[in-house]
């Protein structure tokens, strides 16, 4: 689902900068997995799409800000209303000896026509404000989607791996367990070999119970968000590469941010409403000039007193008028005062915190864009640190076949060797979703596309 015409307008520039960043941040990262994936990241996205609630509320308050600029335009129109009535009355005159009475029913029909009210104005200002905000916030609601989408998708990968590595790291530890009872057996190994193979083992055990249950919260994270359970997930694919971050300067991405970061630019809306805010307060000194007009039809009886005493009438009578009608507020009590000085603090609260999310978005631009380089270089770093584990783990293991290293010492390595490429996957999914928070940062629209594109670093859905 991409996004809608009204937001993608405030983000339009990003077109380029998106495919300039997208060619800057190139991913390919590797990853072996074992079952062919029923589900990858951009088919649970689309069913986060339909489920979430967080995203569907967002689309809720559109709507209602939406029918704010329908009602600001009804303060525009002419207002027509009709009342009717019956009504029996009976008065009394001093010098008179018998009784008016009055009975009949009657039916007005008003209008009144709005010329000029300051307030109104400034309201429509308020509501289309309002509809600004409220689409920066299904925007900011849609990238927060793919942001949590992501998140608990590699928190899933990496409880995943975990559990894989820990069977394989059992495996290898109960295999060296057996080994070390059969050299026991034979005189040739001791029972302090056994014992600390034994304690690695029963340790491992308690990593594989506690991985199992990561993976099951994992999984319930990512139904949260989708509405249902996720089948098996597509890993990374074979093949790692990764370039530079270009340009590789974090002040060209804290500029973006302070300019274009959503929070930013909504931290802007609601400066503006305040100050319209101020506006619609100074509005209630104005007058208010109305044009009203109103007929009315009476039909019934009435006694009127005439100069030879009481006279009945009965019949039907129209009554026409037209009016200009000005209102003008003199005192109030102090309450208009009052209220603009409120809103004159409010606005400078908004202004204050215009300025304090600029420095946040310039703090979280500075933040990915750190984090991203240090990720790509710790993966590297532990892409040789596994490398060297393996071969460390090699040497250990040949020195114990001729004597010179002990059963620990081939647990130790072995243990080396798990802790890295747990190591390694976690930094792998965390350069994916750190390459995610870079774009959010600066104000780029995360949608289908930019969830589409981190898929193509996925394994295809089929292919084992």
């Amino acid at each position: 689902m991409t996004s809608s015409s009204a937001t993608s307008s405030v983000q339009r520039p990003f077109a380029l900068r998106w495919a300039t960043l997208a060619a800057a941040l190139s991913l390919a990262v590797s990853f072996t997995v074992s079952a062919a994936p029923e589900e990858d990241l951009l088919s649970v996205y689309r069913s986060a799409l339909e489920a979430d609630r967080q995203l569907a509320a967002a689309l809720s308050r559109r709507r209602v800000a939406e029918e704010d600029v329908s009602q600001a335009r009804s303060l525009f129109l002419p207002e027509i209303g009709l009342s009717a009535g019956y009504e029996s009355r009976q008065e009394d005159v001093s010098g008179v000896s018998d009784t008016l009475e009055h009975a009949g029913w009657d039916a007005t029909l008003s209008l009144t026509q709005p010329i000029f009210r300051r307030g109104t104005a400034v309201a429509m200002e308020q509501a289309r404000t309002r509809v600004s905000t409220a689409e920066l916030e299904l925007s900011l609601a849609r990238q927060q989607l793919v942001l949590r989408v992501a998140d608990a998708y590699f928190n899933v990968l990496l409880a995943q791996d975990e559990v894989t590595l820990v069977e394989a790291e059992l495996a290898a530890v109960e295999s060296q367990l057996r080994r070390s009872e059969r050299a026991l057996e034979v005189g040739t190994g001791t029972q302090t070999d056994v014992d600390e193979a034994r304690a690695v083992h029963d340790q491992v055990r308690a990593q594989q119970v506690e991985a199992n249950n990561q993976l099951d919260v994992g999984r319930e994270a990512l139904r949260r968000i989708t509405g249902r359970y996720p089948g098996a997930l597509a890993g990374l694919q074979e093949g790692f590469e990764l370039r530079p971050v270009e340009p590789h300067d974090p002040d060209h991405w804290v500029e973006m941010a302070e300019r274009y970061n959503l929070e930013v630019q909504l931290a802007e809306r609601r400066d503006r409403l305040a100050r319209q805010q101020v506006d619609a307060s100074r509005a209630d000194r104005y007058p208010d000039l109305d044009l009203q007009a109103r007929l009315t039809h009476f039909d019934g009886s009435e006694d009127r007193l005439g100069p030879n005493g009481v006279i009945s009438h009965d019949g039907e009578v129209d009554t026409r008028s037209i009016r200009l009608q000005l209102t003008m507020p003199l005192y109030t009590g102090g309450a208009v005062s009052s209220r603009t000085r409120a809103a004159e603090a409010e606005r400078a609260a908004t202004s204050d915190e215009l300025l304090d999310q600029r420095r946040e978005g310039a703090l979280a631009a500075r933040s990915a864009f750190l984090t991203l380089t240090a990720n790509r270089e710790r993966i590297a770093a532990l892409e040789q640190a596994l490398v060297s584990a393996r071969s460390n783990e090699a040497s250990v293991r040949r020195g114990q076949e001729v004597g010179l290293r002990t059963t620990t010492d081939v647990l130790d390595a072995q243990s080396r060797r798990f802790q890295t490429k747990r190591d390694l996957a976690q930094a792998r999914y965390g350069y994916l979703l750190n390459f995610l928070e870079l774009q959010a940062a600066v104000g780029i629209v995360l949608d289908e596309a930019v969830v589409e594109d981190v898929n193509h670093h996925l394994q295809p859905i089929g292919r084992p």
